[in-house]
């Protein structure tokens, strides 16, 4: 944890950091949603996710 504690307000008014975590592994212990069907089109999927994109900054991210 960090030496500071912040508040879920504080933490969700500080925005996306710089650098993102480590992707989580895959713990099959847990239940977790099903896999949902791909019900849009190519170009349905473009759009939606040009759509929710738009709310991030350009930079890149290259942790993933």
């Amino acid at each position: 944890m960090n030496a500071i504690e912040l508040t879920f307000k504080e933490e969700i008014l500080e925005g996306i950091p710089e650098v993102l975590p480590p992707k989580r592994a895959y713990d099959s212990s847990y239940n977790h949603a099903p896999k949902r069907k791909s019900i849009l089109s190519v170009e349905e999927t473009k759009l939606a996710l040009k759509n929710a994109l738009r709310y991030f900054d350009k930079k890149p991210y290259n942790s993933y």
